[in-house]
């Protein structure tokens, strides 16, 4: 199996003597023309959230449209989810279709042209909103413990508290099934 990563075209994988090519940025087309990797001995795969005809935009890759019209020729596309397709009422109490309405119905009022990331800034803000509710909560009991001392926190001991809240965090969203974020302190550094 051949596939390749293309940043800079670095890794190739192969899936029945076909390489498979994964495009990480819009670059790497022009380069897969210049070294001859399309046509029907390749598989492009590339992000479908691109803006519409991002390849008429061909001055900016030293390429021209027709050249990255061939290069990507039978591409697929690949793109997510805006907003779940289970219809669970989530933390805020609305199903993904109920919020999904609410959410049309204000871009209207406002004249305001929609983003596809919508979902994920609301249940993002929802991350948020538990997490620093915790984190106070937990302050506020320890600073009844310690009501005969001067109680301090500092930045180091609130941002390692904010990690294991969050790490702790698990809710129903828009988006996903269920939001979870296991082992987050792997990932994080304070």
């Amino acid at each position: 199996m051949v596939v390749c990563v293309c940043s800079c075209l670095h890794t190739l994988y192969v899936v029945c003597d076909t390489p498979v090519c994964v495009c990480t940025n819009q670059t790497s087309l022009p380069q897969a023309y210049n070294l001859n990797m399309y046509g029907s001995k390749y598989q492009w795969i590339i992000p479908g959230w691109y803006q519409g005809n991002w390849w008429e935009q061909a001055n900016s890759t030293n390429c021209t449209t027709r050249k990255l019209l061939t290069a990507m020729e039978g591409y697929i596309a690949v793109d997510f989810e805006p907003l779940s397709a289970k219809q669970v009422k989530g933390i805020s109490g609305r199903t993904p279709k109920e919020y999904e309405r609410e959410y049309s119905k204000e871009l209207q009022q406002k004249g305001v042209e929609p983003s596809k990331y919508h979902g994920f800034a609301y249940d993002g803000i929802w991350v948020i909103a538990k997490t620093l509710t915790r984190v106070m909560d937990l302050l506020q009991h320890k600073e009844r413990q310690d009501m005969y001392h001067n109680f301090t926190v500092d930045d180091r001991e609130v941002g390692k508290l904010v990690l294991d809240v969050m790490n702790e965090t698990n809710f129903y969203g828009v988006t996903v099934s269920q939001w979870a974020f296991p082992d987050m302190r792997k990932r994080a550094s304070i």
